[in-house]
């Protein structure tokens, strides 16, 4: 099985969480002010939404269906490799909830008809990063958006309230019902004051470019192959792409000069430690991953979705890094070649 046009597009937009662009080759990290670091947390908060919604507000929507659940559970359920951008959100003080029938989903992997209930993401201090997305993709902003094209109701909207960026995804509501909660949430966020920021300041640095972790010609040599190139999100408009951007981390993927089918991708989340600690609990029987002993690496685990997909999640001085070999038809042992790749990757950012 080899990863497809379709899929390596898919990918592209998981890494910007929104449409696939054209990549540019070093994305240009933002600052904006914030209040003193936060100690690194360790769970999601007692009240996920920050007092945007609560759960009889949802249920009044969408009946009880729905329940309150961690969208970054339900997106890596569909997408499983890659670091969920809830993170990012979070790692800014921001917060990302959700309140649906469990149903796995992610935008970017392709719509689900079974999936029912909204996903709220809030990050605070944006307006900066708001309208510099504004001013280059002119992102459709302003008011509930809903359809009906693709079967059941869905409603979105992305709004600058304040100095927040709401960002609502609601399904499987009636349209009237939608609306109402997206100018329910907006209202709230007119008070929103989101936690402190993650303090980077006991993590290894990162570089700014994966080229500077692993080279293309060592990454040729342990999978086989050879004529790769590597390449990096160019931003887009969305919520996660202007975190992304202004937290930092890296993310970058490998491909043939003669084919479109992705090979390799590597993500890491600055200070994420406490993020793959939570992202672990989640994975369970057949996803659950095999901790491997790899020199430079405080934690090393392997996980494979399929016998020729398999994702090595690190933590190096505290990041979090996630290393994944997609599905290919090449010949070859991936969990031997993630351990071989683990080990340069840890070296370069010990």
């Amino acid at each position: 099985m080899r990863t497809s046009a379709l899929a390596l597009a898919l990918v592209v937009a998981a890494l910007t969480g929104c449409a696939a662009v054209t990549p540019s080759p070093t994305p240009t990290m933002t600052e904006r002010e914030t209040s003193s670091p936060a100690a690194t947390p360790t769970a999601q908060p007692a009240d996920p939404c920050g007092g945007l919604l609560d759960e009889a507000t949802a249920r009044a929507a969408f009946g009880d269906v729905v329940d309150a659940t961690d969208p970054a559970a339900t997106i890596a359920a569909a997408a499983p490799h890659g670091i969920p951008k809830p993170y990012w959100i979070r790692s800014l003080g921001g917060v990302a909830c959700e309140f649906s029938n469990g149903v796995a989903y992610s935008s970017n992997r392709g719509f689900v008809s079974d999936y029912v209930g909204l996903r709220v993401q809030a990050l605070p201090d944006a307006a900066d990063g708001w309208q510099r997305l504004q001013d280059k993709y002119q992102g459709q902003a302003g008011g509930a958006q809903c359809s009906t094209n693709l079967g059941p109701v869905v409603c979105t909207s992305e709004a600058l309230v304040g100095d927040t960026w709401v960002s609502i995804y609601v399904q499987g509501a009636e349209e009237e019902a939608g609306r109402t909660l997206i100018s329910s949430i907006e209202s709230s966020a007119a008070s929103f004051v989101g936690s402190a920021a993650v303090d980077q300041s006991s993590a290894g640095a990162l570089p700014t470019l994966c080229s500077d972790v692993i080279s293309n010609d060592t990454v040729e040599s342990i999978l086989g192959t050879g004529d790769l190139y590597f390449d990096v999100p160019h931003g887009g408009w969305s919520i996660e792409a202007d975190a992304w951007l202004t937290f930092g981390g890296l993310q970058c993927f490998w491909l043939p000069m003669d084919g479109p089918d992705l090979v390799m991708s590597l993500d890491a989340l600055p200070a994420g430690a406490w993020a793959w600690h939570e992202r672990q609990q989640q994975l369970t029987g057949a996803s659950a991953p095999d901790a491997v002993s790899i020199a430079g690496a405080d934690e090393a685990w392997v996980r494979c979705s399929a016998a020729d997909e398999c994702a090595l999640d690190l933590i190096v001085q505290e990041n979090w890094i996630e290393v994944t070999l997609w599905a290919s038809d090449r010949p070859g042992d991936r969990r031997a070649e993630l351990e071989s790749i683990g080990a340069i990757v840890a070296d370069a950012l010990g």
